[in-house]
Formats: structure tokens, sequence, C-alpha cells
């Protein structure tokens, strides 16, 4: 995805995952907000022309006007994947049983879809910088705690011990929307765990994104990229 956006990659390890991950900590701390937040067609409506600008700077096409729709809670979550996006509908649908939170980030994400880019690493570069750009505390809020909860896998695997001491350093808010995102996920039983990424790895190789599953996590280093490229 590096060459969409006129980057270039950058060297990524554990010393920097260290470093963004704590950065990233500081953000979703000070930047908690208790403010209303906005309903989903809300989110989608307000995100809509962010994510249209975002891509025609860039160059990109914005046909169409695509649609996101929430559906009933666990249609997805069963198969522990959020949302999906149809392509031959124009649409994509959003797990209604999702903690309000991860709606706006998600949106976004299936909406870059639907302006036709595949990989999933690169929808969520998108969706991450789409939200950030807006002026609603909880669409940003989003794509941060979304961030941070990608980076969070690699710090818990390089940093095991000094894991369980930063999570108790958190802002309470921050742990109780955690815990939120984690209960409701868990109201849905995991359908046929065995075999439920090797199916999701094949359908996404199918539709030309070649590292599969493994391509959602490549977010960290097209952001690292993008921050390079801005310093």
């Amino acid at each position: 995805g590096y060459e969409l956006f006129d980057l270039e990659p950058v060297k990524v390890d554990s010393t920097y995952i260290e470093s963004e991950f704590l950065a990233q900590t500081d953000i979703i701390n000070h930047t908690v907000t208790t403010k209303d937040i906005f309903p989903f067609q809300s989110n989608e409506a307000e995100i809509r022309p962010l994510m249209e600008a975002f891509i025609s700077e860039r160059g990109f096409p914005t046909r169409g006007r695509v649609r996101i729709r929430k559906i009933p809670g666990g249609g997805l979550l069963h198969f522990r994947t959020s949302g999906i996006y149809i392509p031959h509908a124009f649409e994509g649908h959003v797990d209604g049983g999702l903690f309000y939170l991860q709606y706006p980030f998600t949106i976004a994400h299936e909406m870059a879809h639907g302006y036709g880019f595949t990989d999933e690493s690169v929808c969520n570069y998108i969706a991450y910088k789409v939200c950030r750009s807006s002026d609603n505390p909880w669409i940003r809020y989003s794509a941060e705690l979304a961030y941070w909860r990608y980076l969070s896998g690699y710090y818990k695997y390089f940093y095991p011990g000094k894991w369980e001491t930063l999570y108790e350093s958190l802002d309470p808010k921050v742990k109780t929307y955690l815990e939120e995102m984690r209960r409701h996920v868990e109201r849905y039983k995991d359908w046929m765990p065995e075999y439920r990424d090797k199916i999701y790895d094949a359908y996404l190789k199918r539709h030309g994104v070649h590292a599969g599953i493994r391509s959602y996590n490549q977010m960290i280093l097209l952001i690292a990229a993008d921050r390079s490229k801005d310093h």
C-alpha cells in the first residue's frame, strides 16, 4: 500500500513499537471524552465527506455514494469480524453488536472498501487518517483507540513484563471502554473458531489481499511511513 500514498517503508522494530505505543497510550489517556455520542447514521453522514475529501485529494475517484448499514448484532461477531463490504450491493455492513465507540472507525474502514481499496491495512490506514480529520471528538477517539489496540498486541508480545503495569495505569474511563468492547463481543458465541481464520484468510486472498488476515496489522507500517514523511 505504500505506493498508493507515495510513502517509503521505514524500520519498525520492538524499540519503535514501544515508543509508539507509549505515545499512543498518552493520547488515549488525555483525549478521552465524556461528550454525547452521535448515532450510527450521523457517524456515516459525517465520515462520508471526510472520506471523499481524503481520497480525491490523493487523486483517486469517488464514484457513487457508498452506504454503510448496521445489521443485527451477532451476524458478523459470531465469526469475530466487525464489518464486511459487499461489492455487488455497493454497501458495507457493520455488526450492531459492537460497542458504540467502535462504530466510527469500522464505518470508515468499510467505506474505504466501497471506494475501491481492497487491502485491509490500506483501509485501516485510510480510516485512521479520515477519522482523525474529524471535528467530532468521538470519531477522532474511535480511531486513536483502534490504533492503540493494534499496537497493544505487539507491545504485549515484545514486552510482556511491562504490559500489566501499563494497563493498570490507563485512565479508568479508558479501561471501562476496553472492557465494554470485550463484553460486547463475548455476548456472541464464536462459531467455528478452528475454521474461521482459514476461511476469512482465503476470502481476502481471493479478493486480491495477498497478505490475508495479516494485512490488518500492517496499518502500523503505513502509519509509521506516513509520520516519517511528515517529518
